[in-house]
């Protein structure tokens, strides 16, 4: 998984618009992986916002309620309700 993950690396926040940030991560994962990794670091347009537009987007997803567990739902049958839900 971890390799995939180096593919894909995206900087969001407001440490993402420091001049060189994107390099300074990309030079830091690069010297931690095997060669044969492929490392990509990348940062949207807006990094301090771009954030917040995903969790816009991704709760208006219908789809969305299949991968929560609500505070009442929490709080009504506990961690064996996400074990049973996130663990199947």
């Amino acid at each position: 998984m971890r390799p995939h993950m180096l593919k894909n690396v995206l900087l969001v926040g407001g440490n993402a618009c420091f001049p060189a940030f994107g390099e300074r991560v990309y030079t830091d994962l690069r010297s931690l992986c095997p060669e044969i990794c492929e490392v990509n670091v990348t940062a949207p347009d807006n990094p301090i916002t771009y954030a917040w537009h995903g969790g816009v987007m991704a709760f208006q997803d219908p789809e969305m309620n299949k991968l929560i567990v609500t505070k009442k739902q929490y709080e009504e049958n506990g961690t064996t309700y996400c074990l049973e839900k996130f663990d199947s």
